[in-house]
């Protein structure tokens, strides 16, 4: 393997070559059946690059969000920026840089339950997004057209727009998988393997798996984390897009139909028949080669229409807005325009406005003129009987 690396990576003469192949030998990943990638050996020099590190701190700033378990804000690590990460340059460079255990937090479903969160502390948060900025071109480019999901040049309007293109091709029936917390149950050695067929820097695969395994502090108490990868940091997304990546492969090589943002599966296929067979197999799939746990009571078969991302994909190609989505408007400006609540109506209308453009702008692409003048009359009306009393 000594010759291999020599002749392939490095041309150095003398006593610098040797020290340059010594050095790196150390830090290759060694592992049966896994491939050296030659331009990815350096890689932990690249992610402690101060450079990249303080871009990493801007990205996490513009994120804004909370501080974790040591209470330490964005503002007060900005404050001691040029200190903070000359100590992570030097502790990712010598290997001793230690995630902390993230903070548990659990938010509410708009459709019922609760999804967890895991907070990191600020530094932390600094690491992952620097380990995103240098990792996430290597894979992203080995990911499939398929996949919307946390992807530089995607979002959930191209994903619903590339569903809309297969009903118009005549696959109407729509398979819909839903993976019963995904991020929570992902198999913490399958995705190290995925990991190390691209990176060869071991010190990079270590030090993700450290972030894997910090620990989730739960009412003052550390637990250890054995699966999944808690979202709220920057690395989640994309390590679970690697994760579920292998099951775009095989739907890829299957020749299925497909769209995925992040665990929002849809599949298309022509008849209700086929629906029930690739559903089996792709299930057994999932649940032997993934490890991962599908709700049966979520998952189903369409061949009406579908939701998907929060519109709803008719069987002749229409997007319209699922029903859920136009009741939750509804609800929160029922709540920003209650009669006795004692807010001025230029505060209210500020409230309004904020909630209605995102709304509007998200479904945007949707043939849904109708609603949206009802949805305008409704609201206006609501608005003027508070401006009454």
């Amino acid at each position: 393997m000594q010759q291999k690396i020599k002749s392939k990576i490095f041309k150095l003469d003398g006593a610098q070559g040797e020290t340059l192949i010594s050095y790196s030998l150390e830090h290759v990943v060694n592992y049966p059946n896994t491939p050296i990638n030659f331009d990815t050996l350096d890689l932990t020099e690249k992610i402690a690059d101060k450079s990249n590190l303080l871009k990493a701190f801007h990205k996490v700033k513009a994120n804004k969000g909370a501080p974790g378990i040591d209470r330490v804000t964005i503002a007060q690590v900005h404050s001691n920026i040029d200190d903070v990460l000359e100590e992570l340059h030097q502790s990712l460079m010598d290997g001793s840089f230690k995630p902390t255990p993230v903070k548990r937090v659990e938010i509410p479903k708009k459709t019922g339950g609760s999804r967890q969160l895991g907070i990191p502390i600020v530094t932390d948060r600094v690491v992952q997004q620097a380990i995103c900025n240098i990792i996430d071109p290597l894979f992203d480019r080995n990911f499939a057209s398929g996949s919307f999901g946390f992807r530089k040049g995607k979002s959930c309007h191209m994903a619903v727009k590339k569903a809309q293109s297969f009903i118009e091709d005549g696959y109407k029936v729509a398979i819909s998988i839903d993976l019963q917390r995904c991020f929570d149950m992902i198999n913490h050695d399958l995705l190290i393997n995925q990991l190390r067929r691209v990176i060869s820097d071991k010190r990079v695969i270590r030090l993700i798996a450290r972030f894997l395994r910090a620990g989730i502090m739960v009412d003052g108490k550390i637990t250890p984390s054995t699966l999944g990868t808690p979202q709220g940091g920057s690395l989640s997304p994309l390590l679970t897009n690697i994760y579920l990546n292998q099951l775009d492969k095989e739907l890829e090589k299957r020749g299925h139909k497909f769209v995925r943002y992040a665990d929002d599966i849809l599949i298309f296929v022509r008849t209700p028949r086929a629906a029930t067979r690739v559903f089996a197999s792709i299930s057994k799939f999932i649940e032997v080669n993934l490890r991962l746990p599908i709700n049966t009571d979520k998952s189903k078969i369409s061949a009406l229409y579908t939701s998907y991302l929060g519109f709803r994909l008719k069987c002749d190609g229409q997007i319209s807005i699922a029903k859920e989505n136009i009741a939750n408007l509804k609800n929160k400006v029922r709540f920003i325009t209650k009669r006795n609540r004692a807010w001025s109506i230029k505060f209210i209308i500020k409230m309004l406005n904020s909630v209605i453009r995102g709304w509007f702008h998200y479904f945007k692409i949707a043939s849904a003129k109708r609603v949206f003048r009802e949805l305008d009359s409704w609201m206006r009306r609501r608005l003027r009987a508070k401006i009454l009393k």
